[in-house]
């Protein structure tokens, strides 16, 4: 956190103005001292607009007048008449500070009697505040990530813990797209702050939090705006469940048993559309709780057993958005929830033209041919913006021996029955020619709007000798990129 010697200043002039008000009474006001004005205008430059709403706080460190106080109007300006002449610190406060890790912005400024003085004051901008607060060579780009850990139970209190935050790199490697998640860990204080560094900006991050056995769900974190981000944590009271996929499955064996998040939590409440109306069918979960509803024909539902503290929940109707937005679970929590899904623009249908493949690409026009010969099952482009999946899982569950499991803190995991298997294993999966974890992360990696075309092989013969399995189970083959050729017809 940022604390300049401005801040002490001010603490111990406002202790001593407002601590000591004896004292302040015996002090003499020179009876004839001419007053002066102090305008002024606060700016944000991480967003390049106002600080409207920011409460602007003045002392005096010699103590000869009493602290005066304003805010910022809508356009960040200020102003405060009847000042005594002389050196002022002006200190302000807002929300905003807070989210930047900025515990105050503060300057002192001379005030001349008989007129007007002005004063700009400005939030320094992202690539100032993430080289102050960690520190960081003048070169590095990142930005970070704040906030605090509390308990979501009792008074709230705050707790120690370790925060974890994942994000998406993209590199060449050998002339193609790899894709690896990223992660950096923080040690949250006793009272609860964590500053987690080194986080791309203009990226969308995962974040999770955890003290002892005790762990929140795996939200979504949008660094869009500045790199800078403050998410608050709060966590409670989590039992795991061990899970198998089939009652003649073993415990011993990884692939076939999930653990699940569970506890006393609960969320309610309805989910409705843009104009209110309520939304029959719509499918709420919480990733890694197994726990799922579809709401009533009033739109209600009514989601238990879940763990207590920040949780996702994940919000799906076919013809909507999809909505994924953290919620605090707290002990014993009886409030009502409305979500609102906003209707999902149409897709143009697509004129599938000869030479669409060899526009796209060798990989398309590779993925066209073992299409051809038909040794598995596959997904083109035209099919992809025909389904328009709202989540991979969606793709997966539809073909015969597949199964689509919520698994750990993330989501989706993809089994299949593969060759010489009676239970469902794990398939290995390739990503633009690189083998990417199937560990439930596949969403995060690559967005189905993302996706150009996808291929899936149960049988070993089957499978191109570039994508052999290790794990004797079978292969999905994911291809990402533009569905659509520039200057393509539609109708």
């Amino acid at each position: 956190m940022i604390r300049s010697n401005l801040a002490v200043a001010l603490t111990c002039a406002l202790a001593f103005v407002t601590g000591a008000s004896g004292l302040r009474a015996q002090t003499a006001t020179p009876r004839a001292s001419p007053t002066g004005r102090l305008q002024g205008v606060v700016w944000d430059s991480t967003r390049t607009a106002p600080l409207a709403g920011g409460i602007v706080q003045m002392v005096r460190p010699d103590g000869l007048s009493a602290p005066r106080a304003t805010q910022t109007d809508s356009v960040g300006r200020f102003r405060v008449d009847s000042l005594l002449p002389g050196v002022w610190v002006v200190g302000v406060l807002h929300p905003r500070l807070d989210t930047l890790a900025l515990d105050e912005l503060m300057q002192p400024v001379d005030v001349q009697g008989r007129g007007t003085t002005q004063l700009a004051m400005a939030v320094p901008s992202a690539f100032t505040l993430s080289r102050q607060i960690c520190r960081s060579d003048p070169a590095d780009s990142t930005g970070y990530l704040t906030g605090q850990l509390r308990r979501a139970d009792g008074n709230r209190a705050t707790i120690s813990g370790v925060v974890r935050v994942e994000w998406v790199e993209l590199s060449l490697v050998d002339g193609r797209l790899d894709r690896q998640v990223s992660a950096v860990e923080a040690r949250a204080s006793d009272a609860g702050r964590f500053l987690i560094c080194g986080v791309p900006m203009n990226t969308t991050a995962r974040a999770r939090a955890w003290s002892g056995d005790d762990s929140t769900g795996v939200i979504d974190v949008e660094l869009q705006e500045a790199g800078i981000a403050r998410v608050d944590f709060h966590i409670g009271r989590t039992s795991y469940v061990r899970q198998l996929l089939d009652s003649a499955a073993s415990v011993n064996d990884s692939t076939a048993v999930v653990v699940l998040r569970r506890g006393t939590g609960r969320v309610r409440g309805t989910v409705n559309d843009d104009l209110g109306q309520p939304i029959e069918n719509a499918v709420l979960s919480v990733p890694g709780s197994g726990q799922s509803q579809r709401t009533s024909a009033t739109g209600r539902f009514d989601l238990t057993g879940l763990a207590t503290g920040t949780q996702l929940v994940d919000i799906r109707a076919i013809g909507f958005e999809p909505l994924r937005l953290p919620v605090q679970i707290f002990e014993g929590d009886s409030l009502e929830r409305a979500f609102a899904l906003s209707k999902v623009a149409k897709l143009a249908t697509v004129e599938v033209r000869a030479a669409r493949a060899r526009l796209l690409g060798q990989e398309m026009i590779d993925f066209e041919q073992r299409r051809k010969v038909g040794l598995g099952r596959y997904f083109g482009p035209e099919d992809l913006n025909a389904l328009n999946p709202l989540r991979m899982g969606v793709l997966f569950e539809r073909l015969p021996g597949m199964r689509v499991v919520q698994d750990g803190m993330y989501g989706d995991r993809i089994l299949m029955l593969g060759t010489g298997f009676s239970q469902y294993c794990s398939p290995d999966i390739w990503l633009d020619g690189f083998r990417i974890s199937n560990d439930g992360t596949l969403d995060f990696v690559i967005p189905p709007y993302q996706l150009r075309a996808v291929e899936v092989y149960s049988r070993a013969g089957s499978i191109p000798a570039q994508y052999q399995t290790t794990s004797g189970c079978g292969v999905i083959v994911l291809w990402s990129g533009p569905r659509e050729v520039p200057g393509e017809k539609k109708r």
